[in-house]
């Protein structure tokens, strides 16, 4: 059984602006405007994702779920992914064009970090795949 290591911890400097909000339901709303990640934190994602055979892309998001569920413990739940492009009927439209699709992660047999990039990376391809993208 090969383990996997976690990915390392990015250090990031934020401008942050607090907000409150009435209502019971909001007590405050953190905005971020600007993240700097380290050149080396992205070279040590790349390396990893390149070791895991994804993209950047599929390493980043499904390290995005996996911290999800060890912070708040959900076994699933889904990410809205973004996806930019035209169908065949639009190839002549000006404008911007992206579609959302939600990619559920289900963690209930508790997968490793790699499979779970590995989920990203199949879903990513068949989701591309399909006409509305």
């Amino acid at each position: 059984m090969r383990t996997q290591k976690a990915p390392p911890e990015p250090v990031l400097a934020m401008d942050v602006r607090q907000f409150r909000l009435d209502g019971p339901q909001l007590e405050s709303l953190r905005v971020t405007s600007t993240w700097h990640v380290a050149h080396d934190v992205i070279t040590m994602a790349h390396a990893a994702a390149t070791d895991m055979g994804v993209t950047l892309n599929s390493f980043v998001l499904g390290t995005l779920a996996w911290v999800l569920h060890d912070a708040s413990e959900q076994r699933c739940f889904a990410i809205s992914q973004t996806y930019l492009g035209r169908t065949m009927d639009e190839l002549g439209a000006v404008g911007s064009y992206s579609v959302a699709v939600p990619m559920v992660f289900d963690f209930a047999e508790e997968p490793s970090l790699d499979a779970v990039c590995r989920h990203v990376q199949g879903e990513t391809q068949r989701v591309l795949a399909l006409d509305v993208i």
